[in-house]
Order: structure tokens, then C-alpha cells, then sequence
């Protein structure tokens, strides 16, 4: 199960995400941020991965709809298998820091 909260163009995911119902309810809140947006930061607090949907989601977002797309992510696994794909660049991912 994950949690979704937006406020203007941000997005923040609070779980793992693993599921088509995890896409479903993440494009949902994207496209809608969509219709008065055109840079969009989505920060992935506890996901240590990403689907192959959501990525090919993104993606056409970038390279289709001219949408900047700022990702924050706190896994580092999930960090290197972005590096990996070569995402870093397209997607502007950045990891998320926590204060101890």
C-alpha cells in the first residue's frame, strides 16, 4: 500500500511502490497536477523500486509533453538501478536526505 499527498506540483509517495494499482493512482495524481503544471517533483520516501509503467510513464511525460520532472528518492539501490538505466539526467533524480 502507498500514500499519495500533492500540494501544487509536488508529490509525495510514502511507500514501496510494486503494483499497476501503484501506477494507476501515481499517473492519476500526476496527470492531474498536469493540467495547470509543466515541472513536476515527485518524492519517493520508502520505495526501493519503480515500475517498468512508471518509468515508461515518466518518460513519455519528458520527451512527449516538455514536462521538467525534479525525482527525489531515499534508497540508494533504487538510486544506483536509475544511474544504471541512465535516468539520472532525464529524470533530474536526486537523492533525499534524512535529518537525523
Amino acid at each position: 500500500m502507498i500514500k499519495i499527498n500533492n500540494l501544487g506540483n509536488k508529490v509525495v509517495v510514502e511507500g514501496n511502490i510494486k503494483s499497476i494499482e501503484h501506477y494507476n493512482q501515481l499517473k492519476s495524481t500526476v496527470d492531474e497536477m498536469l493540467l495547470n503544471n509543466k515541472t513536476i517533483v515527485v518524492t519517493l520516501v520508502d520505495s526501493i523500486s519503480l515500475t517498468s509503467s512508471i518509468i515508461g510513464y515518466f518518460t513519455k511525460i519528458i520527451n512527449v509533453n516538455g514536462v521538467v520532472l525534479e525525482l527525489y528518492v531515499s534508497d540508494d539501490g533504487l538510486f544506483d538501478l536509475l544511474d544504471d538505466l541512465g535516468l539520472i539526467q532525464l529524470f533530474n533524480v536526486k537523492r533525499l536526505r534524512h535529518d537525523n
